[in-house]
């Protein structure tokens, strides 16, 4: 007999999870992204993301691993997404889910990846906050 991953419980014969446990880590998941791609477009404060990771986290089986692979996924479509010039709230953004996030596990690898590409991004910068026409990669 198998143990249901998510809940401890027994699964039965030849079977690690609970059908409903499964669909409701998932749910969980879905929930989590879309925090995250929500804080990033500025629709929700990190207080209210913070919420979110605390309730899936009780709620729906999700743990610090499952995190850490929404938060790498998530930052790097936001990343991806970002457009010349850059301004410095985008990169605010990410310090920020960073720093209270606290990703863990796989996340030193995710931290040290994504300040790698905000200190990358960084120097680029003006005072003001926009990037400088002269440091754009594609006026070189």
């Amino acid at each position: 007999m198998g143990q249901c991953k998510y809940c401890g419980e027994d699964a039965g014969f030849f079977s690690h999870v609970h059908k409903e446990c499964e669909e409701k880590h998932n749910q969980g998941l879905t929930t989590l992204e879309d925090g995250i791609r929500r804080y990033f477009r500025d629709a929700i404060k990190m207080d209210d993301l913070k919420k979110i990771v605390a309730q899936v986290k009780q709620e729906h089986y999700v743990e610090d691993p499952d995190i850490a692979v929404s938060s790498a996924k998530c930052i790097d479509e936001y990343t991806e997404k970002s457009r010349w010039p850059f301004h410095s709230h985008q990169l605010d953004l990410v310090k920020n889910y960073i720093n209270n996030i606290g990703v863990p596990y796989h996340g030193q690898q995710l931290v040290s990846r994504k300040e790698s590409y905000i200190a990358s991004l960084s120097h680029l910068l003006s005072p003001a906050g926009h990037m400088c026409p002269r440091d754009h990669p594609q006026s070189r």
